[in-house]
């Protein structure tokens, strides 16, 4: 039999020390290659940031221009607005009618101002729009300090973009109204106009003004529990103890309508018993005068004087 080939310890342990110098070298690598990735994403993370505040500094001037068109604002500016595009890249040309209407124009950012307000006012939601630079200026103010937009900010605007839309369609409805003052479209905007037409061919005039009323106290309780939770809360109580007042005072009175009814009938009838019971008093004085009458009569006829 031949005998069996052990391995010497010598042998054993230069195994043990291979395997953990490359369990050492394996972890120096992961640890290498994790700093690597940790510094390529602080690099990425940096220029992302870097370049989200570009953009939030764009975003605020673009937004400061636009208010600043919208608060310029004329009617009169109108007429300077009726250009085409072509037109309107003509003034770098040096086109003299055009120049013309860009010295007549009164809103602060000249004739590209007018145009943008014009727009803004009249082909949208009206007046209301003025909250849109405003949201614009929020937006790149938490971009550029947080590099992010909060949940708190994102209904914010949602909640006004709806208050605004509510509030052009209310304001369209009413100057639908024919014996109502003439309201100029800048308060409402074609978007306004849109809504109220197209609610009210629908559920009528009277209707749609119920209806935008509603949507707009809606909405304004939904901005009050953004802005104020404990405000709305005092508002939520109230109205609950309005409505329970309410419905106990519509239980109490239909409770009390058969009572109502009862004591009707029995006044009546009160009322009747007394009438029947004047009746024979008054037959009998009537025969008593009629009594005393003939007897006047007869004692004329036979008194001698």
């Amino acid at each position: 039999m031949g005998r069996s080939i052990s391995p010497s310890s010598e042998t054993i342990r230069k195994k043990e020390k291979i395997s953990i110098n490359k369990n050492v070298d394996s972890a120096a690598n992961t640890k290498e290659s994790s700093k690597q990735r940790s510094n390529i994403e602080k690099k990425l993370q940096t220029k992302f940031n870097r370049n989200l505040r570009i953009f939030s500094i764009a975003l605020l001037f673009l937004a400061i221009l636009i208010l600043l068109s919208l608060i310029s604002y004329t009617p009169k500016d109108e007429s300077s607005t009726e250009i085409t595009f072509k037109e309107l890249l003509s003034i770098f040309r040096g086109n003299a009618e055009l120049k013309e209407k860009a010295a007549q124009t009164s809103n602060w950012l000249g004739i590209f101002g007018a145009i943008t307000s014009n727009f803004l006012y009249n082909s949208t939601i009206g007046y209301a729009v003025l909250l849109f630079p405003l949201f614009l200026i929020a937006w790149s103010w938490s971009l550029f300090k947080r590099y992010a937009i909060s949940a708190k900010l994102i209904k914010l605007t949602i909640g006004f973009s709806l208050l605004a839309i509510v509030f052009s369609g209310f304001i369209a409805t009413a100057s639908l109204i024919p014996w109502l003052f003439e309201i100029a479209k800048e308060f409402y905007g074609a978007i306004g106009i849109f809504l109220a037409s197209a609610i009210s061919s629908m559920i009528g005039l009277v209707g749609s003004f119920l209806l935008f009323t509603l949507l707009l106290c809606s909405v304004i309780v939904y901005l009050i529990k953004l802005l104020n939770y404990d405000y709305y809360l005092k508002i939520k109580d109230f109205f609950k103890s309005q409505t329970k007042n309410i419905s106990e005072y519509i239980k109490k009175t239909f409770k009390e309508i058969p009572a109502i009814f009862k004591r009707k009938a029995k006044e009546k009838q009160v009322s009747e018993q007394k009438t029947e019971k004047k009746a024979p008093t008054v037959a009998a004085a009537e025969n008593t005068d009629i009594r005393f009458q003939s007897h006047d009569t007869y004692s004329q006829i036979h008194d001698p004087a």
